[in-house]
């Protein structure tokens, strides 16, 4: 038995405990809210964690709950009644069907999903349309399918209709074949009327099955680069896997409920993405996005951290401070070497200086100075974040210096303020001027980091900008957009009294 009320679902069934027996549970679905109360006359023994429970409800779903926590256990009874045991079991996913699934099984043929934005992202303007005042073609659809509707055709008649075209693309990466679909919901049309409704949706299938936590992995990898695409965080929504099993052959699938589900974020107007902003155009420019995507998730697994962390900037939306400077900053300590500038050839005197300093400092015991030495010396040669920073802009320069002058200044004095918030006030820097900035400086760096991102992955963004239109629905052209406002503004604040006067003039 099953009931839902708004998102929330709830299941009544009987659960397996992992070889230990049967109990009652009732399986509660709503998020972060998601758990499972477990009752049994016997008692219940502990469920180790990353462990899966599966069970039937009375309303005959087959329930599996992937990675359990067990986070309580206790009793209660009466003086002669018998002793009833309950535990709560919080799973970090909830899978519902027509069958059970083991998740260490390579057994699952696709995952599909939406996310919030994919009818911006994938803009397939000419799926759907509808056609006014044209009787002649009404009368030869229905004398060829509905003749009896034939009497009722008037002078001025509308027609709705789908293209037919439901894959909107579909691209060969590194975790199998990406597709974007329609996923159309119709009517076939009564004295109310008539409507043809679509939800986006993206699939993913690998050559071979995978398991669930591969899919769930794959998923999260797609999910991210759709963010950088949208200029937000996703959420995620409508997941489902397809299984490689004879129940799939008949269209059976199983819907996966996540107890910590992908949210979106900057949900107001002012971060909802616009068609004109978007960097990749799916359907216009199908060959820019193949190779965008491809070589995106295809150097994903250097980049997964570093990019999270970006994921992670993105989520905070219009709210800043200075753990998110921070943060901005960081995610290029995180890039992998390939995508680091060259290490610097020290002097071979320099060299042997180093090697003998590194020797005596290990000789001492060990201190937090002694390791903040060796950590100094082993960086030596190889690049610091500044020059990791002033790398990535000098990818964007010869396509948008012009929009974008003095952006390396921008970097270093974004990169002044993190190591002030960091390793404490500096005598060459003073923050307190700059801190009315760290929202700029902040999106500075992330635009480095995203753009830059992007143009390694054969982003065109010389014809992104010549179709112009920033209409800031997207991070990228927020930041443009006001950009030498912003500067100017800056500079102002930092300049002494006599440059401060000519640079207002």
């Amino acid at each position: 038995m099953a009931r839902s009320r708004s998102s929330r679902k709830e299941y009544l069934g009987i659960f397996d405990l992992c070889g230990d027996g049967k109990a009652t549970g009732q399986l509660r679905v709503d998020g972060p809210s998601t758990f499972l109360e477990l009752h049994a006359d016997q008692p219940i023994g502990m469920i180790e964690a990353q462990s899966f429970l599966t069970g039937r409800s009375f309303g005959h779903e087959h329930l599996t709950l992937v990675d359990c926590v067990q986070t309580g256990m206790y009793h209660s009874g009466a003086p002669g009644k018998p002793t009833q045991y309950s535990a709560r079991v919080l799973p970090g996913y909830v899978l519902v069907g027509p069958q059970h699934l083991d998740p260490c099984k390579s057994c699952i043929r696709a995952i599909h999903f939406s996310a919030t934005d994919l009818k911006t992202v994938f803009r397939d303007f000419h799926a759907f349309g509808m056609i006014h005042d044209d009787k002649g073609t009404l009368e030869r659809i229905l004398k060829e399918q509905k003749p009896e509707a034939l009497a009722n055709v008037g002078e001025a008649p509308l027609i709705a209709y789908f293209s037919g075209r439901h894959t909107i693309i579909e691209v060969a990466t590194v975790v199998g074949a990406v597709s974007a679909h329609h996923s159309l919901r119709y009517r076939l049309g009564n004295v109310a009327g008539v409507s043809i409704r679509d939800r986006i949706a993206i699939a993913i299938a690998p050559t071979t099955p995978m398991t669930f936590e591969t899919a769930i992995a794959a998923m999260s990898d797609v999910a991210l680069f759709l963010s950088v695409a949208a200029g937000r965080g996703q959420g995620i929504t409508h997941i489902y896997l397809e299984l490689d099993s004879p129940e799939a052959e008949q269209g059976a699938r199983l819907q996966v409920h996540m107890s910590y589900p992908w949210r979106t974020s900057g949900a107001s107007r002012r971060f909802r993405p616009h068609s004109i902003d978007m960097p990749l155009r799916p359907v216009e420019d199908e060959l820019e996005f193949r190779s965008v995507i491809t070589d995106w998730l295809a150097r994903h697994e250097g980049w997964r951290t570093a990019r999270n962390r970006y994921l992670s900037c993105l989520r905070q939306a219009n709210r800043y401070g200075a753990d998110r400077l921070i943060a901005a900053a960081n995610m290029f300590d995180l890039l992998p070497k390939t995508s680091l500038p060259a290490a610097t050839n020290l002097d071979a005197r320099l060299a042997a200086l180093r090697d003998d300093c590194d020797a005596r400092f290990r000789e001492l015991p060990d201190s937090p100075e002694r390791g903040s030495v060796l950590s100094v010396l082993g960086r030596l040669g190889h690049p610091s974040l500044p020059k990791i920073v002033l790398h990535r802009v000098s990818m964007l320069k010869p396509s948008m210096e012009h929009l974008v002058p003095d952006l390396d200044w921008v970097a270093h004095t974004a990169i002044k303020c993190r190591n002030v918030y960091v390793h404490g006030r500096s005598k060459d820097f003073d923050v307190d001027p700059v801190e009315p900035f760290i929202p700029f400086l902040t999106d500075a760096l992330e635009f480095i980091f995203g753009a830059s991102d992007l143009l390694e992955s054969g982003w065109n963004c010389s014809a992104w900008l010549k179709r112009g239109g920033f209409a800031g629905g997207h991070n990228f052209s927020r930041f443009l957009f006001s950009y030498k406002q912003e500067l100017a503004a800056l500079k102002g604040a930092l300049a002494k009294p006599g440059e401060r006067n000519a640079t207002t003039q």
